[in-house]
């Protein structure tokens, strides 16, 4: 199965005190991406309770933080099934900032983007020149994890074998 991509731009609210992303925000935005991963393959959260009788709860998290993410950045969050049993699917997943598209900019002044911000935007030719050049930051990684869902019954939240239909639209094999 192919890596799903979800992007998310970083709000104030996101950050701390340091002005950088709260480490359990990576989380957040991890949990988003894979709603999101299950939604594009037809399942939502609240159908699989109708549905199926189950829900997904994450049992295990292992997460590196390896650079900050700041106010304004447009990250794309990863999300890839790494392992699947019968009533749990491990995901790998990293969170990874995202250069924003530069183009060559003609007439276009360079107020309204902010430093750091997309690239470095540089002046080119002589004064009077409009023309920009934009040397687009490269993409980063910021934080990988492996997390381990478990599917349990939704009343009891005792673990059971995820559904056929859930397995084969995910291309799961134990």
């Amino acid at each position: 199965m192919s890596e799903f991509v979800w992007p998310v731009r970083v709000y104030y609210e996101d950050t701390d005190s340091g002005g950088v992303v709260y480490y359990a925000n990576y989380l957040k935005f991890m949990e988003r991406a894979r709603t999101e991963f299950l939604r594009v393959h037809g399942f939502e959260q609240t159908d699989l309770i109708r549905d199926y009788g189950v829900i997904f709860v994450v049992r295990d998290v292992h997460i590196s933080y390896l650079r900050p993410a700041v106010f304004n950045d447009l990250l794309n969050v990863t999300v890839s099934v790494h392992a699947a049993g019968r009533s749990w699917i491990e995901f790998s997943q990293t969170v990874v900032r995202s250069p924003l598209p530069c183009p060559l900019l003609k007439g276009a002044p360079a107020r309204g983007v902010p430093a750091g911000i997309g690239g470095e935007i540089a002046q080119s030719g002589e004064k009077g020149d409009e023309e920009l050049l934009c040397k687009p930051n490269k993409a980063e990684i910021l934080s990988r994890a492996q997390v381990k869902i478990v599917c349990v019954n939704h009343l009891s939240f005792k673990p059971v074998e995820i559904p056929e239909i859930i397995r084969n639209k995910l291309e799961l094999s134990s």
